[in-house]
């Protein structure tokens, strides 16, 4: 697991961490109305890598990179908890891109 904390906030991103069922179904039930807990290890094992993103050890975020088994990535089930009780990431664009 390659972790990078953000820009000196508590922010900690994690590239492909151990992450359980459990972590990723507490995060989807806060930011999805919808969502039905079940075990994310099938997808996470096809994947071409997924990045977590924590806040004093808590799954705050998650967005998974699945791909065709060949040449193209794409970006699934991006995620960030409601609550937001963490630093907000610096932005210097219009649209919130840094």
């Amino acid at each position: 697991m390659a972790a990078v904390a953000a820009n000196a906030s508590d922010l900690v991103y994690a590239i492909s961490p151990s992450v359980t069922d459990d972590e990723l179904n507490d995060l989807f039930t806060t930011a999805w109305l919808d969502h039905r807990p079940g075990s994310f290890q099938p997808i996470l094992q096809r994947s071409l890598a997924y990045v977590c993103a924590y806040h004093t050890g808590q799954l705050v975020g998650f967005v998974n990179i699945a791909w065709d088994g060949g040449v193209h990535g794409f970006i699934l089930d991006t995620t960030v908890h409601t609550a937001g009780h963490w630093p907000a990431a610096t932005s210097t664009g219009p649209t919130g891109c840094p």
